[in-house]
């Protein structure tokens, strides 16, 4: 029960605070009440983004993400002799395509084994990810970068766990 409070006080409580104070530049004397204004700010950043009908041609959806179907590119140039420069934003395909099957390795171990690291990373992915599955506006692919690093924790999770049950083996045969 104490994890529990702990994490709701740290992880809702403490940042619904900062992130509430963080009104304080816009609170004036026309204007007072600063959890009305964040609410009203919510608001009107819902009905922007739930009503926008834009397209872009490096727009991507949420599925497409982590086999980076299509990256962004935020410049491009041809330069003398043929040579071109670009600057391109896309994730690292080794790291990305590996956290596919370690994510699902993840949540198997979350799920079936019951392991709290296996639950941690899964949940900590996912609340980064799923909510983007509920947009309809245009969408990029920088969207998914706050998931990577749930994603390399996860691919060294499983090399953790899968050097570990090598070494249970090797052990359990030389009895």
């Amino acid at each position: 029960m104490r994890t529990i409070l702990f994490c709701l006080i740290f992880f809702v409580v403490i940042p619904f605070i900062i992130y509430l104070l963080s009104y304080i530049p816009f609170v004036d004397a026309y204007r007072p009440g600063l959890f009305e204004r964040m609410l009203k700010n919510q608001e009107t950043m819902f009905k922007y983004h739930s009503a926008l009908e834009a397209t872009h041609p490096y727009s991507s959806t949420w599925i497409e993400w982590p086999i980076m179907k299509r990256p962004i590119f935020y410049y491009s140039n041809r330069l003398a002799g043929g040579l071109r420069q670009g600057i391109s934003s896309f994730g690292n395909p080794l790291v990305w395509w590996a956290g596919i099957p370690a994510l699902f390795y993840t949540a198997y171990l979350a799920i079936k084994k019951k392991q709290k690291t296996a639950m941690f990373l899964c949940i900590g992915f996912l609340a980064q990810y799923l909510p983007w599955t509920l947009v309809s506006r245009c969408t990029f692919i920088y969207h998914y970068f706050p998931s990577v690093p749930f994603i390399t924790l996860s691919i060294g999770y499983c090399f953790m766990q899968l050097k570990e049950s090598a070494l249970f083996r090797k052990h359990t045969k030389s009895f």
